[in-house]
Parts: structure tokens; C-alpha cells; sequence
């Protein structure tokens, strides 16, 4: 790889500003990849990993992926290295997110009823033994055992 082949890859990866964006990488013709992979000088390997891995660590890509994507870098088998964006969905990804999102919120949100739930039927309990002439002292007992 020439360095301005290098280069022009350096450049497309430094405009991909979010994950979604290096689908359009992913979409570059065949024939940009091949002669990447066939030009690749040993020298300008580790540079060119460095780079991406900078690069990429940018986007919050995550470190796995980014090894990953460097190790095709070292292989010389560039075409590869963006294929999984190609299957990357980012609706998809989003709708699952949301989804968990919601069905942690949800469990947080029984959980904290629960525990609301039982403070007010203790204090209803500890109204209704007020109002029965139950003592403070017998109400403290009762409430440390329903606690306890």
C-alpha cells in the first residue's frame, strides 16, 4: 500500500464521527479493500494500526472489536476488517437497548413499589394499633419483629 493509499483510509476512518457512520465504509467498492490489502508494506503496518486503533477508541468502539480490526491490519486482510459493520443494524440495535432499557426500569420500578408498598402497609398497621390503645413500646415490638 503506497502511503497515500494508507492515508485515504486514515481520512475515511477520522470522518466516521459514531459507529453508524462506518457503514458507509463497509459499502466502499471491493476493489478499494483489495488494493489495500495487496500494496500493505510491513512498515506501515503498525502505523496504520495505531492509527485506526486511535482512531476507533475516538468512536467508542469497543477495545475487543478495535484488536480485532488491527489483527486484520497485521494479516493483510483488510477487505475483512469492516465486515461486521456490514451486519450492524442500527435500528435494531437501538430497539434491543430500549427494550432492555425498559425492562430493567420496569423491575427497578416493582422493586421500589414493593418496598413502598410495605413502608405504608406498616405505617397503616402501626395507625391502626394507635388507634386500637395499643402502647408506643408494644407498637415498637411488634414493628422490630414484622422488620426483623
Amino acid at each position: 500500500m503506497a502511503f497515500s493509499d494508507a492515508l485515504s483510509l486514515i481520512l475515511l476512518v477520522d470522518q466516521c464521527a459514531k459507529r453508524s457512520d462506518f457503514k458507509l465504509i463497509s459499502e466502499l467498492p471491493d476493489e478499494y479493500f483489495a488494493k489495500l490489502e495487496l500494496n500493505i508494506p510491513s512498515n506501515l503496518t503498525k502505523l496504520l494500526s495505531d492509527v485506526m486503533t486511535i482512531l476507533l477508541t475516538r468512536v467508542n468502539v469497543p477495545k475487543d472489536e478495535i484488536d480485532r480490526l488491527a489483527g486484520k491490519i497485521y494479516e493483510r486482510r483488510i477487505p475483512e476488517m469492516f465486515e461486521p459493520i456490514k451486519k450492524y443494524d442500527v435500528q435494531e440495535t437501538r430497539r434491543i437497548a430500549r427494550d432492555e432499557g425498559i425492562e430493567i426500569g420496569e423491575k427497578r420500578g416493582e422493586k421500589r413499589g414493593e418496598k413502598r408498598g410495605e413502608k405504608r402497609g406498616t405505617e397503616k398497621t402501626i395507625d391502626a394499633m394507635k388507634k386500637a390503645g395499643i402502647s408506643a413500646a408494644q407498637i415498637e415490638a411488634v414493628t422490630a419483629l414484622l422488620n426483623g
